[in-house]
């Protein structure tokens, strides 16, 4: 038995959480009634709109940007909040820009800011007003707090709680823990990289052979809420590379005295992932790219070689749909090195409501005896499908699947 307490886990998480929780409380208090919140797009512009901040706090702790440039330029704005939708606005739009496309006469508070690019920035969206005290607290949220402390492995869970209001109570405890999700990924894929590094570790080209390998798999969450589990497993192989990395350097020491340069062919593009909720969705995409900076920075700190970090490239292949009705070899191909991981929802027969028997009876249309199963048991079914060569599937479950009436 083990019993977990994740509150505690990370004291930034939750103090980064509750901040922008009366943000977020805040600004729909200012922007929207009941009806405007029930409106789909409404609800996705804000979502994009949190997304892009999420990254400029963080972005301007760990040296994307300069230091708390973000904070700074909407410090700028008008201490009543009149103008800092105006601005915000004009600041997303000039992240989107590379240096020759900009506005001549931007002001050097903004003409300052690199080029972000990677579709974060991308679409136009409504940017919200703001009042006096929204903009105190949008500019505590940059000043007050250390974004180069925030996990993106389980931040994701935490701020979905923000947008989520009925979830605040439970705060930062919806989310597979790091120590579960390892559970998952070593005997899936992890164990045995790490056992073909030892077989070959007297041999060069074998090692660039097995790097090479990296670059070719794909890791696919059919359920991934904000990715955490496809974060971890990202961070994983990025660490496993460095390892092999480092046995390459010793090799070609001892036999040349020279080094290579070394780079890492893991993209974050080789992540794909399914999730119904929009604001998770775009947690995801954010959080694989801070990912994918804090492995970079590692990366340099060890051999002091990295890309740029600017300008964003792909992030993630992240969609945004009900997973039960995708067809997941269009979303990930199942050519090749594919492992499918995740810890889909679970809700037994007699907690489920409509919409689960209506999508249960879409995956098991073909079958005649499926009412008494778990709610799961449809990722099950069309994982089992997925499968038709060398991929192999990991989901987070209990022993009840295989037992009872089940």
């Amino acid at each position: 038995m083990e019993k977990a307490v994740y509150q505690g886990e990370n004291p930034a998480d939750v103090k980064a959480a509750e901040k922008l929780a009366k943000l977020f409380d805040e600004i729909k208090a200012d922007n929207f009634d009941e009806d405007d919140l029930n409106n789909k797009e409404n609800l996705h512009q804000l979502n994009i709109f949190l997304s892009r901040l999420l990254f400029c706090y963080f972005a301007e702790d760990t040296e994307i940007f300069k230091d708390k440039q973000f904070t700074s330029a909407i410090s700028k704005s008008n201490e009543d909040g009149s103008d800092l939708s105006a601005l915000i606005g004009r600041l997303f739009k000039v992240l989107n820009q590379s240096s020759e496309d900009r506005e001549t006469d931007l002001p050097d508070y903004l003409a300052d800011f690199p080029y972000v690019n990677g579709g974060l920035f991308k679409d136009d969206i409504q940017v919200p007003k703001f009042t006096r005290k929204s903009r105190r607290i949008l500019i505590e949220c940059g000043k007050d707090l250390d974004w180069s402390d925030i996990n993106p492995d389980i931040f994701g869970s935490m701020f979905q709680a923000v947008v989520h209001t009925e979830q605040r109570s439970t705060m930062g405890q919806h989310y597979t823990s790091v120590p579960n999700i390892m559970k998952v990924i070593e005997p899936l894929f992890l164990n045995d990289l790490y056992e073909e590094l030892e077989k070959n570790q007297d041999s060069i080209n074998k090692l660039l052979k097995l790097q090479q390998r990296l670059g070719q798999l794909k890791i696919f969450d059919p359920a991934c809420g904000s990715g955490n589990f496809l974060i971890i497993a990202y961070k994983e192989l990025r660490k496993f590379e460095m390892e092999l990395l480092k046995r390459i350097q010793e090799l070609e020491l001892e036999k040349t005295g020279q080094l290579s340069k070394p780079f890492s062919v893991i993209q974050v593009s080789q992540f794909y992932g399914i999730e119904i909720d929009d604001f998770a969705c775009e947690i995801a995409i954010l959080s694989l790219w801070l990912a994918e900076h804090q492995m970079n920075i590692s990366f340099k700190d060890e051999f002091g070689e990295v890309l740029p970090t600017l300008p964003l490239k792909q992030s993630g292949n992240i969609f945004r749909n009900n997973s039960l009705y995708s067809n997941w070899e269009e979303v990930c191909s199942n050519d090749g090195e594919v492992y499918i991981i995740g810890n889909p929802p679970y809700v037994g027969q007699r907690n489920q409501e409509d919409i689960h028997k209506s999508d249960m009876e879409h995956v098991f249309k073909d079958y005649e005896n499926y009412k008494k199963l778990d709610y799961i048991s449809c990722w099950f079914l069309k994982a089992s499908k997925y499968i038709i060569n060398i991929q192999k599937v990991a989901f987070v479950t209990t022993s009840s699947i295989c037992q009872g009436a089940q």
